[in-house]
């Protein structure tokens, strides 16, 4: 992978960041652009969804505290 991928991807990454927290549908930016970058689907899919994954998995936690459980 090139450097221009790299600064590309990163800038972008923080695009999307940037999208998913006002609104939503960031992935739709970053997903395009991974599939354009020639990974296949189902692995930009995948690295989409890991990047899905974690935030979320934070918010979750401040919806349902240990201490309510």
């Amino acid at each position: 992978m090139s450097w221009i991928s790299i600064v590309v991807l990163i800038i972008a990454g923080i695009f999307v960041g940037f999208i998913n927290t006002l609104s939503g549908g960031g992935s739709v930016i970053s997903l395009s652009l991974l599939l354009l970058l020639g990974l296949p689907a189902n692995i930009a899919n995948g690295t989409n969804r890991i990047s899905i994954f974690f935030p979320d998995l934070f918010v979750g936690r401040q919806f349902y505290p240990a201490e309510d459980v």
